[in-house]
């Protein structure tokens, strides 16, 4: 930080986290979501703190118990995270519910990247006009 200021940055505020020494990874991560104060995560944005987690080996049970969500809910979060890119875009740019990709991704479970492709032009001008 001084070396910012002694450069010429004007530092009104600095971010940071506060926590012990012995913090991992792992807490630090979970920490994203149970430690919030400020707005809260969107499903997207929740689903790649599970990603997250699962990356370090963790089960969607561990992961929903340090969340403090469903198991349930870990699954449909995890399976928006693999879900194809241009989903995961129209879930993140607010062009479609996080439910609804997921319900697209049930029903048509073994092609989603075809049924992404055949629904997304239909479904995004469907909900533009109304």
């Amino acid at each position: 930080m001084q070396l910012a200021i002694a450069r010429g940055a004007s530092l009104e505020t600095l971010p940071m986290v506060v926590k012990p020494n012995s913090s991992s990874l792992e807490d630090l991560t979970v920490s994203l979501v149970t430690s919030n104060g400020g707005k809260r995560l969107t499903p997207y944005e929740l689903g790649m703190v599970a990603k997250r987690l699962e990356g370090f080996g963790w089960e969607p049970e561990r992961i929903a118990s340090r969340l403090l969500i469903t198991e349930q809910y870990v699954e449909q979060l995890l399976m928006l995270m693999g879900a194809p890119l241009g989903l995961r875009q129209a879930v993140q740019a607010g062009h479609m519910s996080a439910a609804n990709a997921v319900e697209l991704l049930r029903k048509h479970d073994a092609k989603p990247k075809r049924c992404w492709r055949r629904h997304s032009g239909t479904r995004l001008r469907q909900e533009a006009s109304g």
